[in-house]
């Protein structure tokens, strides 16, 4: 027969074997940013961008280079150099076209046919000349020239639906491509740019989460056990737990993006809890006993139920956020509830084992004397039983100044909200936002069961055309009325008055078959579809914020029911307006998935107390922090938006731990001591130092993330931290109470 010393021994073995079974994957693991996986899944306006998109082109797939010259922008040096890296992009593989203040021109007609005349010539005499013209063409400022700065932007159209390697080449050419012609100040916003630049920032922060959370755990460890072994093993587990948690995913050729990069944080702050609860509770029966088996059955026994519903809770908080349609909340919330069970699983197959080899040299001496943490946890307890009515009367009062900041919480996003405005990419992004027409694509389709290019439902269009140009604030608008426009210039001898829409259909025909006589070169097939039926107007637009751009959309569509006869229909689409979209349904799925949390906590304080009483006062204990945490939002006008709605669903996964354990802790001792202040009170003492650790040790943890560039990351850092802060409060002095009174009314 083994001996239980062996038996532990193979333990160890098989956890380690499994480990490198697993370690052996990890290489597959990847890093992932694609804006289209925060698409709303199955979702119908989705399905009408993928059909619009396959249709005409994607409305996201450009480049912008904004290229400042402090010294004026019609300088032939230069405007020379301009020229010399439009060219030297257009010839690159993946590039389709560059539009540039240096190749771009109007046509006139002259006696031999159509003349094509730019709107910027080389030539230093006729700079001046051209400056003028350039900003009396209203279409141009703001688009390729700035009027508020000494710059002008470039547009480059690539291969569409770019994968991340043939991407990333791209970019790196044309970036190798500006840096050999020495200008003053560059900045990009695209696509490929900020997939680039974000899986770099994704990869360097795992990696400073990682060391952070692993330094700092080890730190309050230190200070709490001050026993080697003791620190180490706490450690030893979490990092097991990541390995396996990577292991699946790379088995499951899943990849890491910005919201799988908290998974590192949660699982070490996670594991760490589990250990810290089963360690405080052996080291008490452990103390002065040599039988270390018999004490590690008993701390399983009144622990490892516990632990396992809290591990329940937990996991089943993270796999609500399945229910999401976007891709990236369901595969963080799928991966991290694996990770939670991985973590509970590897804590009570490792730490036995670990705890039996070591016996007595792991307890840490100060277990062995004395505990540093009663003088603090009587002082608690006494403040707790002297104020009762009045921390009563405070909770209540504290609620209804909740009720006031939540009522300023708004619903709100940005397209790169994620990103600091220190941040080298967002000031980038910023600059085109603030001195040119903005990164923001704008799309909007219009479609009939007949032919849309005819002179009357065109005249009509012609009513939008103008309607988002001077009232949504449309810039670099592509249509095929501002097509039609341009035509009608170019017939009528160039003249910058004669852009616009034709009087009478006799001169619309005309125009018609000129733009079919030269449809390829105009780009007809990006505005029209070939049946005709279908058109689109798409541009760019300042990032508003997803709750402005909403108003002014409803205002557009008010209009449009006014002003376009029945038989056109129109929608409002594009990559920028799905990702409005995706903070109602991440909302929705919030309230969702805390409903489910407070229905399993629910059920386990029922099947816990077969009481009624307990079910309210643990939703109560756990309620207060969210509702602290969404006041503190709308106090400090932060916006709900994809980061921060998933904060509630984490916090409270997280939270309810300590009640559980608290509660249940409670039940083992009211069965032990004659009264209920006695059991109350050893509860409060065993339990609280475990809730004190593990709250500063998971708190601290998720400070570490404040230091992020991405403030979805900085926002769940603080507010997670704050609402366990806000749950020691709960639990340790609003509980005690409501238990009280709850045992006075039994």
């Amino acid at each position: 027969m083994f001996s239980l010393k062996n038996s532990a021994r193979i333990v160890l073995l098989v956890v380690f074997c499994v480990t490198l079974f697993g370690a052996m994957h990890l290489p597959k693991l990847a890093f992932n940013y694609d804006f289209e996986r925060f698409f709303p899944k199955g979702d119908d306006d989705l399905e009408f961008y993928l059909e619009h998109r396959a249709l005409f082109e994607s409305d996201n797939d450009f480049l912008l280079i904004s290229i400042e010259n402090k010294k004026g922008v019609f300088n032939l040096d230069f405007l020379n150099k301009v020229k010399a890296l439009s060219d030297s992009i257009k010839r690159l593989e993946l590039v389709h076209s560059v539009i540039s203040p240096t190749s771009i021109a109007r046509y006139i007609k002259g006696p031999f046919g159509a003349m094509k005349v730019p709107y910027i010539h080389l030539d230093a005499k006729r700079l001046q000349a051209d400056s003028i013209q350039i900003f009396q063409e209203k279409h141009l400022d703001g688009a390729l020239f700035s009027s508020s700065k000494p710059a002008i932007c470039l547009l480059v159209n690539h291969e569409q639906y770019l994968k991340k390697k043939a991407s990333d080449t791209l970019l790196i050419q044309i970036e190798r491509a500006v840096s050999t012609l020495d200008f003053d100040q560059v900045f990009y916003s695209g696509k490929i740019h900020g997939q680039f630049y974000y899986i770099q920032k994704i990869k360097w922060q795992m990696g400073i989460f990682m060391t952070s959370s692993f330094l700092l755990v080890l730190l309050f460890l230190f200070f709490s056990f001050k026993n080697l072994r003791a620190i180490l093993v706490p450690i030893y587990v979490v990092t097991l737990s990541l390995l396996w948690l990577f292991s699946i995913m790379a088995l499951c050729d899943e990849k890491i993006d910005v919201i799988a990069s908290l998974m590192p944080t949660i699982l070490f702050i996670v594991g760490v809890s589990d250990t810290i609860h089963f360690y405080t509770r052996y080291f008490e029966l452990a103390r002065g006993s040599n039988n270390y088996y018999e004490s590690i059955l008993q701390t399983i026994k009144e622990v490892g139920w516990a632990t396992f519903l809290t591990s329940l809770t937990t996991a089943i908080g993270f796999a609500t956020l399945i229910t999401a349609k976007i891709e990236p909340v369901q595969t963080f919330g799928l991966y991290t509830s694996i990770g939670v069970f991985i973590a509970f699983i590897i804590t009570y197959l490792s730490l036995p084992a670990m705890l039996y080899l070591a016996q007595k040299s792991i307890i840490p001496e100060q277990h062995l004397k004395t505990d540093r943490w009663k003088s603090l946890l009587d002082f608690l307890f006494l403040t707790v039983l002297k104020n009762q009515k009045k921390i009563m009367v405070g909770s209540i009062a504290l609620v209804f100044v909740c009720l006031i900041g939540i009522s300023r919480l708004t619903v709100n996003n940005f397209l790169l909200e994620d990103l600091s405005d220190r941040d080298a990419l967002k000031k980038g992004y910023l600059y085109i936002e603030q001195y040119f027409s903005g990164a923001r694509p704008f799309e909007f389709a219009l479609w009939s069961d007949s032919s849309l290019f005819n002179y009357q439902d065109l005249s009509e269009l012609n009513q939008v055309s103008d309607y988002l140009d001077q009232q949504y604030g449309l810039k670099l608008q592509l249509s095929l009325v501002e097509l039609i426009k341009e035509t009608n210039r170019f017939l009528k001898g160039g003249a910058l008055a004669q852009r616009v829409f034709p009087n009478n259909e006799a001169e619309f025909l005309r125009i018609k078959k000129q733009l079919e006589k030269r449809s390829k070169s105009m780009g007809l097939n990006t505005l029209i579809s070939q049946d005709h039926q279908r058109l689109r107007f798409t541009g760019k637009i300042p990032d508003w914020g997803g709750k402005a751009t909403d108003e002014k959309d409803l205002r557009f569509t008010e209009f449009l029911s006014q002003n376009l006869p029945e038989h056109l229909n129109y929608k409002v689409t594009g990559m920028a307006k799905l990702i409005d979209k995706n903070n109602a349904y991440l909302i929705e799925n919030m309230f969702k998935g805390l409903g489910i949390s407070f229905l399993l906590v629910s059920i386990i304080m029922a099947l816990l107390y077969r009481s009624f009483w307990i079910i309210v006062i643990s939703l109560v204990c756990n309620i207060l922090p969210l509702i602290m945490i969404a006041a503190f939002m709308g106090f400090t006008g932060m916006y709900l938006n994809i980061s921060t709605s998933i904060i509630f669903t984490i916090a409270f996964g997280i939270a309810v731990d300590d009640t559980i354990h608290f509660l249940s802790k409670l039940k083992a001792d009211l069965k032990k001591f004659s009264t209920v202040g006695f059991a109350l009170k050893h509860t409060y003492y065993v339990t609280g130092k475990a809730i004190l650790v593990t709250t500063l040790i998971t708190s601290a943890g998720f400070l570490t993330l404040i230091g992020a560039s991405f403030n979805s990351i900085f926002n769940i850092g603080l507010l997670v931290s704050l609402t366990l802060i806000f749950a020691v409060f709960a639990d340790l002095i609003l509980l005690p109470v409501l238990i009280l009174r709850w045992k006075k009314r039994s």
